[in-house]
């Protein structure tokens, strides 16, 4: 929709997020948190509208970055209705896709001790890099918490919460995730 496409336009440029060529958006992105901290390679969809696929629930994708966080997803990268925040550093390699309502955060946002959660800002809040390797396929509504690693063409099936690193070629799924079978 024409719209969006100027809604999207203004909004990328207004936050400085750097886009390769061919960026597909459907619907409206939201790009919030610190200028110049967002990255997409080429040829990246991001679905952001229950329009295309209702059945996935959600409504748009947010990419949000705090600090020093950066964003950075490669090239032919497919998404719908996500939601990454980092404080730190997410990195989505090539050829991944993410299914409707992922979620992917690099921090716990807030500390598990009462009087450091009760300072402004919240001083032990913990982060750690999340990296999604060439390949991979997060299944619908997954949640990816900090420190993990996604190894090259894993699979992580629907509503699985990831908590530690996934090896290459190998299915996981659940909450929390847990090694299902090997690829062939």
């Amino acid at each position: 929709m024409l719209l969006d496409r100027i809604w999207n336009g203004i909004w990328i440029k207004y936050k400085g997020v750097t886009c390769g060529k061919n960026m597909k958006i459907r619907g409206r992105a939201w790009f919030h948190g610190v200028k110049n901290s967002i990255f997409f390679g080429n040829d990246v969809t991001i679905i952001s509208t229950p329009n295309v696929n209702p059945t996935a629930g959600g409504f748009q994708s947010h990419f949000r970055t705090v600090g020093n966080g950066k964003i950075k997803v490669g090239n032919n990268v497919g998404m719908t209705r996500v939601e990454i925040t980092s404080y730190e550093s997410v990195t989505i390699d090539d050829d991944v896709l993410l299914g409707g309502n992922c979620i992917i955060w690099d921090s716990d946002f807030h500390s598990l001790i009462y009087s450091e959660r009760m300072e402004k800002p919240d001083v032990g809040v913990r982060t750690k890099p999340v990296r999604i390797r060439k390949g991979a396929w997060i299944g619908a509504a997954s949640i990816i918490l900090k420190g993990v690693e996604i190894g090259e063409y894993s699979v992580i099936g629907a509503g699985s919460v990831v908590t530690q690193n996934v090896p290459t070629k190998e299915i996981w799924g659940g909450n929390p995730a847990r090694f299902i079978r090997k690829l062939e």
